[in-house]
This record gives C-alpha cells, structure tokens and sequence, in this order.
C-alpha cells in the first residue's frame, strides 16, 4: 500500500515554510504537532536535557518516587506552557514561565474546589501533583447505606414483582413478573419476550401482563411493587403512556379500581429475581412456571431472608 501511494503521489521538493501550515485546511492540533516537528520543539528526552532537566523519561518500575515526581512536573508544566499561552506565545517562541504557569494552575484548582461537591478520589498521580502545589487534598465522605428488602407481610395479598429491560435500549426486550402470597411462597413467574424495543416500553408491559394475569386469576388483592418510576407516574398520570399502549393500558388501569389495589417502588437491589427473569425472556423465549426456575432460587432465598441488602448512595 505504501509503495502504491509513493508510486502515484509525486513527492515534496524543496523546503516548506511554517507559514503555510496555517493556511491550508487541516486541523489546527495537527498543524500544531507539524510546527513542533519542524522547529524541533517535540519533548524528546535530547530536548528535554537541554533544558536543564535530567530525568525526562522514567520506567514507571522504577523505585524512586524522586524520579517519578520530577517526570510528572515536568510533564505538568510542559502542558502549562502550552495550554495558557495565546496563539503568538504558542507559535512565536514567546512561552510564558513556568512559576507563571503553575501558579496560575494552582489558582483554577482552588477556584474549581469551590464549584464541586467537597471531594475528591485522587489517583497516586494526582495526589503527587497536588502535593507539589501545596494543595491538600479532601477525601471522600462515607456513602449512605439504604437498607432494601423484599417484604410481604398483608395476609390475603399477592404480591407482583415485575421488570422489564432492553439489551442495547432500543433492542431486543422483555419483561418478568413473580407472584408471591404473604408467607413469601411462589405463586408462579412469567418470562415474556417484547421483541425490539426499548426499556421504557418494557417496564409497561410488565405492568399489564402482571394486571391481566391477576385478572385471569381472579385476584381479588394485588401489591404491584417495581423499580421503576415511570411505571408509577404513568399509573397516576395514564397521559405519560404512549398512544401504542394506551388502550391496554387504560383496560389495566380499570381493571385495578375495580380491586383492591397498591403499587410501590423497590430499589433494584430488592427486585433481583424479576430482574433475570425480564433478561430471560429478552434473550430466550416466553415461559410461565409454576414453580421457580433454577436460575431465580438463590435470588428468592435471600429475598425470604432476614439479612437485608443494600444500595450505596453518595452524601
């Protein structure tokens, strides 16, 4: 290929001046790494020795911290100089000093710590840079742990968790549901292909299989309980529904004032089982089963366990 393109493109006689660079249409850090190159101002270790700097290039197994320290400012300031200038100081070998650049740095970085949340997950290189600057660093306050877990303790109601989920969003889809009484025991679970489409899609149509299953079964006292917030915004807002899904949705709809019926949200942590069903069904086929397949049985023996699970949120 290379020998192709040398054979019909003629080559570059003659030298080409810098100038022109700025002038034809190529992007302007290409232009800028070719300027570089032509004035010999790429940071090779020859160049950087010339500058007064004895260590440019270090093993990252090397052992000494003095090493590395000095590779990370220098490879600092090097950026600096080239990030705070303007355009003349870039091109025309009028650089402005290092001490300028990095104070000017130090001043962004303080200035910025008043805009963040109050900390900040440093790398070693980071923590390295910040210690150079006389910058301390906060660390992160501890996350709050939620407690989440599957209860179900109304004698008389069945309890529905469903799901719905989308590989690819849209893709391929599909939603699952299991029916529990109130002693936790399985009632049945229901894995159901959707075709292509999204997830928002999908959790809906959890909903209305899980309504249209209690309908068929003639239950008289239903607890829906899902992950997602849209599905309880469309319950109480039946206009968020698109209009594909409207009629099916307002049948459910009528159909749970005419029960005994409540709908909550659970964290995902707590919805596990209907989870790998959705996915089930997304990803094989449509199946109901009496009783629980073998992939959800380690998933439903924690939710009728006394040990909580738990979701992590940042203060």
């Amino acid at each position: 290929m290379k020998d192709a393109y040398d054979y019909y493109m003629p080559r570059v006689t003659g030298n080409l001046d810098f100038r022109d660079l700025w002038s034809i249409k190529v992007p302007l850090r290409r232009a800028y790494i070719a300027w570089k190159i032509m004035h010999n101002r790429i940071a090779t270790d020859d160049n950087v020795k010339t500058q007064g700097v004895d260590a440019a290039n270090c093993c990252n197994l090397c052992p000494s911290s003095c090493c590395k320290k000095l590779n990370l400012i220098y490879s600092l300031t090097v950026y600096l100089l080239t990030l705070f200038g303007d355009g003349l100081c870039r091109f025309e070998h009028c650089l402005i000093s290092s001490n300028q650049a990095i104070t000017h740095l130090k001043n962004l970085i303080v200035e910025s710590s008043r805009h963040s949340g109050g900390f900040s997950f440093n790398t070693s290189v980071d923590k390295i840079i910040l210690d150079f600057l006389g910058i301390k660093s906060l660390p992160p306050k501890m996350p709050k742990a939620i407690s989440v877990k599957w209860k179900s303790r109304i004698p008389g109601w069945i309890k529905a968790n469903i799901d719905g989920c989308s590989i690819g969003n849209p893709g391929p889809s599909g939603c699952g549901m299991v029916f529990r009484d109130s002693h936790g025991l399985d009632k049945g679970c229901l894995a159901q292909n959707l075709g292509f489409n999204n997830s928002s899609w999908a959790e809906l149509y959890g909903a209305i299989y899980a309504l249209r299953l209690a309908c068929a079964k003639r239950i008289q006292r239903l607890w829906l309980e899902c992950d997602s917030i849209f599905v309880l915004q469309a319950i109480k807002n039946p206009d968020l529904v698109t209009w594909t899904l409207s009629t099916h949705w307002s049948n459910c709809l009528k159909f749970a004032s005419s029960i005994k019926f409540v709908c909550t949200h659970i964290y995902r942590e707590g919805n596990s089982v209907v989870g790998l069903l959705a996915k089930h069904g997304a990803l094989v086929k449509s199946r109901w089963w009496i009783e629980p397949p073998n992939f959800t049985r380690r998933k439903l023996l924690i939710d009728n366990s006394i040990l909580p699970l738990y979701r992590f949120r940042n203060m």
